[in-house]
Parts: structure tokens; sequence; C-alpha cells
């Protein structure tokens, strides 16, 4: 056996190209038509995909408008594109700096609570995050906390997920801050209550005060006074600064 299979191409003609076709047996004009047909798709394909080069030599006026406008085009979306890159560089910067702030006050209310805890979070892909676990006025209330935040959280105590205090309840994002708004609102009350009684307290003794120094100015009772009506006397007077004034 030779190297090289014997070269049966020959030449054929074709819209007066030459083309080296297989074979050795004249092509009908049917074959002929067929075959042109079949090159010229084909040339068509190539030339779509794969466009000439445009030189200074070959390109013409439109040509030129239409590169200049591709330009401007791409131009202006690379300058958009930028611009919305420098947008989300801010808006992460604005969220990673709200949670930053929320990290803090969520740090401040677990040292507030009793029973806080931090239990690794283990329905995020990414590692490091935790959850923080509060009880607020006798609800749950839970928040995410990043890598980044948990050092904020060194007072807390921290928990394994199997920990009883670390099970969700199920409470939602809508549910939580209902509670917390519910706790606040109580807690308003208790503190204007207590305010109440320390702003009484105040001027019970401010009033016994001044009674005191009534006392002292007037002196000891007089001679022959009885003691013991001296002193339900001033009894009575310690008795009517005691009662708070009552409201006109």
């Amino acid at each position: 056996m030779s190297d090289h299979e014997p070269d049966t191409c020959r030449s054929v003609e074709i819209d007066g190209e030459l083309i080296r076709v297989r074979g050795a047996a004249e092509m009908s004009d049917e074959s002929r038509a067929a075959l042109a047909e079949v090159i010229g798709a084909a040339k068509r394909k190539i030339a779509a995909e794969h466009p000439g080069r445009l030189t200074v030599d070959t390109i013409n006026s439109d040509q030129l408008d239409a590169l200049q406008l591709k330009a401007a085009r791409m131009e202006h979306a690379t300058k958009q594109a930028a611009e919305l890159s420098v947008r989300l560089e801010d808006t992460e910067r604005e969220r990673d700096g709200a949670y930053r702030e929320r990290a803090h006050l969520v740090a401040l209310l677990a040292a507030m609570t009793d029973g806080a805890v931090l239990a690794p979070a283990l329905d995020l892909d990414e590692p490091g995050w935790w959850i923080a676990y509060l009880n607020i006025g006798g609800r749950q209330a839970s928040w995410h906390i990043s890598p980044r935040d948990a050092t904020l959280f060194g007072h807390v105590e921290h928990v394994t997920v199997d920990d009883a205090r670390a099970q969700w309840d199920g409470h939602t994002t809508e549910e939580k801050y209902a509670g917390i708004a519910a706790h606040t609102a109580e807690l308003e009350k208790t503190v204007r209550v207590v305010a109440a009684l320390h702003q009484s307290a105040e001027q019970n003794v401010s009033r016994v005060i001044d009674l005191y120094e009534q006392w002292v100015k007037a002196g000891p009772p007089p001679l022959g006074t009885s003691v013991s009506r001296w002193w339900d006397a001033r009894l009575v007077e310690l008795h009517a600064a005691l009662d708070e004034p009552k409201e006109s």
C-alpha cells in the first residue's frame, strides 16, 4: 500500500470559479446548480459570521458614521456602567452601615435582657454568621449577626445550635417587631407611673422639710402646754404634708 491515496479530484467551474470536486464522473447541469447553491449559501454564512475588515481605503462615509455612532454608544454604555458600579458600591456601604448600627442596638438589647444567647446560624451558606436570641416582654426575638459584627456580642453567652434557648419559635419579622412595639408601649406606661410616683415622693419630701423648718423656727412647746396635745397637733400637720395635693 502506498503512503498516499491517488488524487481523484478534478476541477469544475461554478459561477466562474474553479472548484475541486472529488469523483471522476461528469456532473449534470442539475448537479452543478445544486452545488452552486450550496457553495453560495456557505459563502453567505461565512460573510455574515466574519465580515470583512474595514480599512481607510475601503470604508465609505455611511460606514464611518455607523462606526462613530457605535463608538459613541459604547462610550456612553461604559460611562453608565461605571456610574452604576459606583452607586452599587455606595448602596453596599450604606447597607453595611445600617446593619452595623442594627447590630449595635441588638447588642445593647442583649445586655439589657436576661437569658440572651448567641448561636451559629446554620440557615446561611456563608460561614461565620450567628443568630442572637433574645426574650423581650416574654416574646422571642432573633437577629442574624454578620461575622464582622460578632465582636459586639462578647458579653452574650455563646451556645451550640442544640441549646434549648437557641431554638427559633417560628416568629416572623412582622411578629417580632409587633411584639417589640407592644412591649415598648407597656414600658412607656410603667415609666410614666414610676415618674409620677417619683415626682410625688419628691413633693412629699419637700413639704416635710418645709414643715420641719417651721417646727425648728417655732421652738419647743410653751410652758404649761400639754406635750401630748402638742405632738398630736404636729402629727396632724405631718399627715397633711404627706397627703397628695388634691386636684382642683
